[in-house]
């Protein structure tokens, strides 16, 4: 990495959160999918590369308290605020260093799961070939090594955008003036090019809604960096090869799938090596972005994935589904809908299975213990002979492919060892540590499922008593002084209430807690 480089992410620190598919739990679900060991999710040794602040790397540690986490960043400014929050938390499992990737060598030793995230693509080739040989080097038999990166031929188009903004930044020499004038040449451009033109200002109207809903240093970082260097798929996987690395899969296991076209074009697509599979798909999709993992060239992988392997995992919906409960225990087919996708299941074990998954929503379930769970409500278990409920194995397996055709639809999640939560707030409700800590310093929090979720005022300040020592009482208390102080303004059909009585207070109260449940944030 440039001199240049270094002191931007010191000026405009990169905006370090959690990227859910980095979390081991997620990652362990890849090579159980495909027949190979995952790593020790729970007690593994874990480095991430590029870590900025540590806002990816300590939620983990946090979930995680048997496992040792290693982060390094290039950035002091970066790493001094992570471990000031460290200090605060006390937690003894991570390690932030103020390092350069090309220091790791093999006496920093071998890890389980190495991560990096918004790196590849933006060092210089020298610190590209390191990290892959990092991968390789200092990987544990078994490991996994997540890399994301950018891609063409979708990068060839933003790379226009850049390459405008580079050149209209050229004379300045502030970061936020730069910042500044490449959101003003792209509102310029977009609302002059001519009708005409109409790829043109497709290509301008779709770069200014990615921009608009991110921040400025992601802006900065992306396109006014030195380096973004972009390449296609069947190139950086024959990089991986070059470091004695074997593509895995994507961290998304549903982008890989060949969904969503015609019968003739899946076919074709369907018959194609994986790999040349995959490069057609990028094509397709005119794709800009790829996070795949990695493994040890002589991992045995089995890509034949059949349903039965997610029993290893826990299960959890993506989102809450909407049926009629009266289907679940009549001989109806139960239809299901989740935004603008609609569910049937005709099975009663599925159709109790989803019953429970989604009064457990957002938690996950064991495999194992749905299986039984819903077998009960279905009342299909039978005896195995020695006194112990039993679900029949064809009744299991069909469940099991029931459930992997959600997942590959993007319904249902995966995870293996998960961190727990709360599907409901308790008589004292917590939160983490680290949720408490980042209420106190602005309204993004990671929750249980290792997402950032942006927090609405009364949210933010309530999440800041969740400690397990305030009960409803307490909490309603609280609540009634601020609103009287003025703190919070309550509305019901956009009309103030000013006079608010113990019911509607608890209402109130009730409807953050179940709002902060939903969003994943309350342990159990």
């Amino acid at each position: 990495m440039s001199l240049t480089s270094l002191v931007s992410y010191d000026q405009v620190p990169y905006q370090s959160g959690s990227y859910r598919l980095t979390h081991p739990c997620y990652l362990a679900v890849l090579p159980t999918l495909f027949g190979v060991e995952p790593p020790p999710v729970r007690s593994g040794r874990v480095l991430e590369l590029g870590c900025a602040s540590g806002g990816n790397v300590i939620p983990m540690a946090q979930d995680l308290p048997d496992a040792e986490f290693v982060g390094i960043d290039l950035s002091a400014r970066q790493i001094a605020d992570g471990r000031g929050l460290l200090a605060e938390l006390q937690i003894g499992n991570v390690e932030l260093r103020h390092a350069s990737i090309l220091d790791v060598d093999d006496s920093w030793g071998k890890f389980d799961f190495i991560i990096c995230h918004g790196v590849y693509s933006w060092v210089p080739r020298e610190v590209q070939d390191k990290i892959l040989r990092i991968g390789s080097r200092n990987l544990r038999p078994g490991g996994l090594c997540y890399v994301s990166y950018n891609t063409y031929p979708g990068w060839h188009l933003r790379g226009v955008v850049r390459d405008m903004m580079q050149y209209h930044v050229a004379s300045f020499d502030d970061p936020q003036t730069k910042i500044d004038q490449a959101r003003s040449l792209l509102d310029f451009l977009n609302n002059s090019s001519k009708p005409r033109s109409e790829a043109y200002r497709r290509l301008l109207a779709d770069e200014a809604e990615i921009l608009g809903r991110h921040s400025d240093s992601y802006l900065f970082h992306e396109h006014l960096e030195e380096v973004n260097e972009p390449l296609y798929f069947h190139q950086f996987v024959g990089r991986v090869h070059d470091a004695g690395l074997e593509y895995l899969a994507e961290s998304d296991f549903v982008a890989m799938l060949a969904g969503g076209f015609d019968p003739q074009t899946a076919a074709i697509l369907q018959d194609a090596p994986l790999l040349r599979q995959q490069q057609y798909l990028d094509f397709l999709r005119n794709r800009m972005f790829r996070a795949s993992i990695l493994c040890h060239a002589d991992a045995p992988i089995d890509r034949s994935v059949p349903a039965t392997r997610l029993a290893r995992c826990h299960v959890t919906l993506d989102e809450r589904l909407s049926f009629d409960r009266a289907a679940v225990v009549s001989s109806e087919t139960l239809t299901a809908t989740v935004g603008h996708e609609r569910v049937t299941a005709s099975r009663p074990l599925t159709k109790a299975a989803l019953d429970l998954l989604n009064e457990a929503w957002p938690a996950a379930l064991a495999f194992e213990d749905l299986v039984t769970a819903a077998a009960a409500k279905a009342g299909m278990s039978v005896d195995d002979g020695r006194g112990q409920a039993a679900v029949p194995e064809s009744q299991r397996a069909m469940l099991a492919g029931d459930l992997m055709t959600l997942f590959t639809r993007g319904l249902l999640r995966l995870a293996v060892d998960p961190p727990s939560l709360a599907s409901a707030a308790g008589a004292t409700p917590r939160v983490t540590p680290l949720a408490r800590a980042q209420s106190r310093r602005g309204n993004l929090v990671v929750n249980r499922r290792h997402e950032m979720v942006r927090l609405a005022d009364l949210s933010r300040a309530l999440l800041l008593l969740l400690d397990g020592q305030h009960d409803r009482t307490s909490l309603l208390n609280w609540l009634a002084g601020a609103i009287a102080r003025g703190e919070f303004r309550v509305h019901r059909e956009d009309k103030p209430l000013t006079d608010l009585d113990d019911a509607t207070l608890t209402e109130i109260l009730d409807g953050t807690l179940q709002a902060l449940s939903e969003r994943a944030l309350l342990l159990a």
